[in-house]
């Protein structure tokens, strides 16, 4: 389609920590695919992989609507803030359709 396709997940659980764990470290390059809902699969190759401190994630265009698809993976990444009980960032993937 157009405009940005954006899966979140959560890093970890009380019990465990969940692949959404792994997202920080995959390779600039990487092929993902996601599973649509008639059972098709779309490819994309990874552009990037960033930290972007909470604050700040409204502001990196995840949720366009227009323009180049686009697909971002996010989950929280960086240092666990116990005073807040959250992460100080979230790690963003961003990937673009293989054709």
């Amino acid at each position: 389609g157009e405009g940005a396709a954006v899966v979140a997940g959560h890093v970890d659980t009380l019990t465990e920590v969940t692949p959404m764990a792994r997202l920080k470290d995959v390779p600039v390059g990487a092929e993902v695919r996601v599973e649509r809902a008639d059972g098709s699969v779309q490819r994309y190759r990874t552009e990037s992989v960033q930290h972007v401190h909470k604050k700040s994630l409204a502001e990196a265009d995840l949720f366009r609507r227009t323009g180049e698809p686009v697909l971002h993976l996010v989950t929280c990444g960086g240092e666990w803030l116990e005073e807040i009980g959250d992460y100080e960032d979230n790690v963003v993937l961003r990937a673009v359709p293989v054709p």
